[in-house]
């Protein structure tokens, strides 16, 4: 006896729970790399309790919904989605809430409007925020490489390593950043080159003065990456729509001095400083890898590694070169 609405279901499970199969994963030495847990068809579906014809009907078309690779055999093997994959899955579904990017966009707008006066919002939606950062998530970093790209002065001369740090704004003009206003100056690294330098670049720009940072026992940053693994599935939902609605990553148009994805960044900014974090640590929004803004830090913290050097940049080649 065939039941239609058991194979309806049946289907619907495999289709929500497989991620991948033995033909879109690697292979080494004749042997499949799982990325996640993995099983066959016929121990996913025991619980359905189906019989040959059943079978039979679920393997007419079915495919990987990774690679449409025919899945033919009850015994095919299938990667399945793990404790992380429901996390993130959780995480976007509450996100995606309308009310939520609702009330953030009206505090963009509001923001808009009255630059300094983000906690005397009527929704409060400031204020929520302002709270989230007092209460956010610290990050400390122990001993890593980060890099400080600037653009060649007009000279082209490369910056000596102690041009390399914050720019001095009683002697530079220093324009508004993601998380600083016009004439704050804080020291914006990335942990890659190619990172550092595409935050920089504007236009046809293929080269710029690069330097290469130790960052090491740097305590109290802020955690705004867009990891799922640093967003608990029970914080409040606004500070994940903050990270993944986009008004942390949006990147700005460079010929416009209206900059209103700067407001909402630069208000967490100010309450980051309120609360005296030492800087913020997030996701780039022009690359692969994350960001640092430092607003305090000591020499014994923060400090060049040798000489500063040029870097340059192909987008027509796979990798990037450095040239003296």
């Amino acid at each position: 006896m065939v039941r239609k609405n058991k194979i309806e279901k049946a289907r619907q499970y495999l289709l929500d729970e497989i991620v991948a199969c033995f033909n879109c994963r690697p292979w080494v030495e004749d042997e499949v790399v799982w990325y996640n847990p993995h099983t066959d068809l016929d121990d996913l579906l025991i619980d359905f309790d189906l019989n040959d014809d059943e079978w039979k009907i679920i393997l007419e078309d079915l495919k990987c919904p990774n690679c449409e690779h025919p899945l033919q055999t009850r015994c095919d093997q299938i990667e399945i989605k793990s404790e992380y994959d429901y996390k993130v899955e959780k995480i976007l579904r509450k996100i995606e809430n309308e009310k939520i990017v609702e009330k953030l966009f009206e505090f963009n707008k509001f923001l808009s409007l009255f630059p300094y006066l983000g906690l005397s919002s009527s929704s409060k939606t400031g204020e929520q925020i302002f709270n989230l950062v007092k209460n956010g998530k610290a990050h400390m970093i122990e001993s890593e490489e980060w890099y400080r790209a600037r653009k060649l002065n007009t000279e082209s001369r490369i910056f000596l390593s102690d041009e390399m740090g914050a720019p001095d704004p009683n002697k530079v003009y220093v324009k508004e950043g993601r998380y600083n206003h016009t004439g704050q100056s804080f020291l914006y690294l990335s942990n890659f080159e190619i990172t550092a330098f595409l935050e920089i670049k504007e236009d046809s720009e293929d080269i710029c003065a690069m330097q290469k940072y130790e960052v090491k026992n740097l305590y109290n940053l802020l955690d705004l990456r867009s990891n799922y693994d640093n967003i608990d599935p029970e914080v409040d939902l606004l500070y994940w729509a903050i990270i993944y609605n986009g008004l942390i990553g949006n990147r700005p148009s460079k010929t416009s001095s209206w900059k209103p994805e700067y407001f909402v960044p630069r208000f967490i900014s100010d309450a980051a400083r309120y609360f005296e974090y030492s800087g913020i640590i997030y996701s780039s929004a022009v690359s692969e890898g994350d960001s640092l803004v430092l607003f305090k830090y000591t020499q014994d913290e923060v400090f060049p590694v040798q000489n500063s050097y040029s870097y340059k940049y192909n987008e027509k080649i796979i990798g990037n070169f450095h040239f003296i």
